[in-house]
């Protein structure tokens, strides 16, 4: 009786451990496919950032300093996806630093929103879109100038 005892506790036993590592290994798998979708989501927003600072290297024919680079990425981050900044170009003399930007707009008022951004930003002056850029409402190609004073 004893041993039938003994037989019935150990079996109990082991299936409670092996319940209990099946548990183990369901926890482990489940914060496993957490932590893939984590870093799935990481290496996403990696690679989309290697594709903007690429973009921007082909958008800059020359970056001379963390300055330019800094320059050029507020910009591309102001053009929303109704704005294509085809081409920027930095020109440092001295304090001030000239900026050339070329690209296309969807919309007149896309446009409109993107140089209000731009002015509103302290460190960009002297920024206006001539007015036969502005006498189309869809499909603007624009060529505008202005300069970048540090703080």
């Amino acid at each position: 009786m004893l041993s039938l005892a003994v037989l019935v506790s150990l079996t109990l036993l082991s299936s409670s451990y092996l319940l209990l590592s099946l548990y183990e290994r369901a926890y482990a798998l489940e914060n496993l496919d957490g932590k893939n979708e984590e870093v799935t989501r990481m290496n996403e927003n990696f690679n989309a950032r290697v594709l903007h600072v690429h973009s921007l290297v082909q958008k800059v024919p020359s970056l001379e300093s963390v300055v330019d680079i800094q320059i050029a990425d507020v910009l591309l981050g102001y053009a929303n996806s109704s704005i294509d900044i085809q081409a920027i170009e930095i020109l440092p003399t001295g304090e001030i630093t000239n900026i050339t930007l070329r690209g296309s707009a969807l919309t007149r008022e896309a446009l409109l929103q993107f140089q209000s951004t731009i002015q509103n930003n302290p460190s960009f002056k002297d920024l206006s879109i001539p007015v036969e850029t502005l006498t189309k409402q869809k499909d603007i190609s624009f060529n505008v100038n202005f300069t970048y004073h540090e703080k």
